[in-house]
C-alpha cells in the first residue's frame, strides 16, 4: 500500500508509513467512507427529472383545459337565463279564446292594445307586473304600471293596454318585482 503523504511503499497491513509516520488505516476507510457517501450523478437520474416535469407539465395543462371548459360552459348558461329564456312579447289588436294574437303588428293607432307574453317555461308566481313607458330621445318614462294575477302554471297571458298618446313605447314584464320575463317595443302613431 502507498502513503498517500510521502507515496511510499508499505506493507498492507502497516498502519503507519514507515517513511514519514503518516497513518495509513484510517486514511483508506476515510477515502471509502468518503466515496461511499459522495453523490455521483447518475444519468438516469436526469432523465428522470424531465420525465417528471414534463408530467407535472402535461397535469397543470389538463387542469387548466378543464377549467376553461367549465367558464365557458357556465358562461353560456348565464346567457341564456339572461335572454328572458326565450321568452316573446307580441302585440296584437286582440286574443282568441285559446290566446292566439289576432291582427299582430310592431305599429298601432293610439287606442287600446293587447300585449301578449308567451315564456318557454310556467310562471312559477301568481302575479306578473306590466310596466309601460314612453320613450322619448334617449330617454324613458313610465306611463303606467300594473300588476295583474296569473295562474303559476302558465305560460301565457294577455293584456290590454290603452295608450292616449302616439310615439314609441316599451313594456315590460316582471315577476317576485325584479325578475324581468319579457320586454317589447310597439310603435303607436
Amino acid at each position: 500500500m502507498n502513503c498517500p503523504k510521502c507515496n511510499a511503499e508499505n506493507t498492507n497491513d502497516a498502519k503507519f508509513c514507515q517513511v514519514c509516520g503518516n497513518p495509513l488505516t484510517n486514511n483508506v476507510n476515510q477515502q471509502t467512507m468518503n466515496l461511499e457517501n459522495t453523490y455521483v450523478p447518475n444519468m438516469n437520474d436526469k432523465k428522470k427529472k424531465k420525465g417528471c416535469l414534463k408530467s407535472v407539465l402535461i397535469a397543470v395543462g389538463i387542469i387548466f383545459a378543464i377549467i376553461i371548459i367549465i367558464g365557458i360552459a357556465s358562461g353560456n348558461s348565464n346567457n341564456k337565463k339572461s335572454s328572458t329564456n326565450n321568452n316573446s312579447v307580441i302585440f296584437c289588436t286582440q286574443v282568441d279564446k285559446d290566446l292566439k294574437p289576432i291582427g299582430e303588428s310592431e305599429s298601432f293607432s293610439v287606442g287600446s292594445v293587447t300585449v301578449e307574453l308567451k315564456s318557454s317555461e310556467k310562471f312559477d308566481t301568481d302575479k306578473v307586473k306590466v310596466t309601460l313607458y314612453k320613450i322619448s330621445g334617449g330617454s324613458e318614462a313610465i306611463v303606467d304600471s300594473s300588476e295583474n294575477e296569473v295562474n303559476p302554471d302558465w305560460s301565457v297571458v294577455a293584456f290590454p293596454i290603452n295608450i292616449k298618446e302616439a310615439g314609441e313605447y316599451r313594456v315590460d314584464f316582471t315577476k317576485n318585482g325584479k325578475d324581468k320575463v319579457g320586454s317589447g317595443k310597439v310603435t303607436i302613431k
